[in-house]
């Protein structure tokens, strides 16, 4: 199967939002959309032992178009001062998850068809954004997560999550278990849909045998959740 890489932006709130578009050849209007929220070493960075647009691209050969938005534009030039007081910090680094977000949903709004499924995958604070447009967007169909928990400050919205996919590493020092454990039990509690599976030796970011049945289980999950109607 071919694979067609594109690349154009999305204006949102007056800012110019980059994004890769992978789409299999020959594409049809009612294909699925998957868009892949990046970790916080942005787009150009690696999940594990592989890039976000290689990520794309696999998910994208499981039958789906897969879009890899830039969603740290909506916030170029608003990065935190290293020289700001804690609650300064705190402050911004709030205010910047609520710009991403709208980001995410202005290029989501921008590029889905009238009748498309959504599905979002997120890796590590992907992850967390990806829960928590999952739980505000009723239009996504299935969220998968890796090595990510969960936005604690929405957990009263946590019912309103579609199935849900969540990957860890048991070795992970970044998101903590507790983490993870406080998810699946809110996932549990609401009777979420839900897929959870742990690599035993797997730090943040999951490599080899592992990073290959992490894909594997995203595009299965997918498949199983989202159809060529929307949620």
């Amino acid at each position: 199967m071919d694979i067609e890489r594109s690349v154009y932006s999305c204006t949102v709130s007056g800012h110019a939002i980059g994004v890769e578009s992978f789409t299999p050849a020959p594409a049809t209007p009612s294909l699925p959309l998957v868009v892949l929220l990046h970790g916080r070493d942005g787009p150009d960075g690696v999940a594990g032992d592989r890039g976000y647009s290689d990520l794309a691209r696999a998910v994208a050969l499981g039958g789906f178009r897969v879009l890899l938005p830039r969603y740290f534009d909506r916030t170029r030039g608003c990065e935190p001062d290293s020289g700001e007081d804690t609650l300064d910090r705190i402050g911004r680094e709030v205010e910047q998850y609520g710009l991403w977000l709208e980001a995410i949903g202005g290029v989501l709004r921008a590029s889905r068809g009238a009748s498309q499924s959504v599905g979002l995958l997120g890796y590590s604070l992907g992850g967390y954004l990806a829960l928590t447009a999952a739980m505000a967007w009723r239009e996504v169909a299935a969220v998968a997560v890796c090595y990510a928990g969960f936005p604690t400050p929405f957990a009263g919205l946590a019912g309103n999550l579609p199935p849900t996919l969540v990957l860890h590493g048991g070795k992970d020092r970044v998101v903590s278990q507790e983490e993870v454990s406080a998810l699946t039990g809110l996932l549990r509690t609401h009777r979420i849909p839900r897929e959870i599976h742990l690599y035993p030796d797997a730090g943040h970011g999951f490599c080899g045998m592992d990073a290959e049945d992490a894909l594997s289980r995203v595009v299965k999950f997918f498949r199983r959740h989202m159809s060529d109607k929307g949620r």
